[in-house]
């Protein structure tokens, strides 16, 4: 057996350390695979939400009609949200579509890697197919809403 260099183990070990970090590069720019809502198979592209922004592929990831609250029971500006949000959602019979979902919760945490979502912070709003991330101030829940209630009445009647 031949004998190996101090040198040469130092090189063996930089290349697969590199070898390694290139892998875990491949593997976390592939696209996850979500199942829509008919059940077959679609690849969708993780959806990163560090801001403000319209998700795509909305029906897909079983976002549309939806409002979610995206909260942590760590986070102190999550439960204000929560206090404010809730009775604007029952003033306007939206109990059905609102969903808060805990980021430490096992079964929450599931619903948002079958949506295909990855998230930096909380809390986000998701209502109409678009992110809100942080708190806002109370006109603007009443606004995202007021709109949100007039699209799903109009697709239902």
């Amino acid at each position: 057996m031949k004998n190996i260099s101090p040198n040469q183990t130092k090189l063996l070990s930089h290349r697969l350390l590199i070898s390694l970090c290139l892998l875990s590069l491949v593997f976390a720019c592939t696209k996850l695979e979500a199942k829509s809502n008919d059940g077959s198979s679609q690849n969708l592209p993780i959806e990163l939400i560090q801001a403000d922004k319209e998700i795509s592929n909305c029906k897909e990831r079983n976002l549309d009609n939806k409002i979610l609250l995206i909260t942590s029971r760590y986070c102190p500006h999550c439960k204000e949200v929560i206090k404010t949000l809730t009775p604007l959602i029952t003033k306007r019979h939206l109990e059905n579509s609102f969903q808060v979902l805990d980021v430490i919760n096992k079964d929450d945490l599931e619903i948002l890697n079958k949506s295909v979502i990855s998230l930096t912070q909380v809390p986000i709003l998701i209502i109409n197919c678009a992110a809100y991330v942080g708190e806002k101030k109370i006109s603007k829940y009443e606004e995202l809403l007021d709109k949100f209630s007039r699209k799903t009445k109009k697709e239902y009647v």
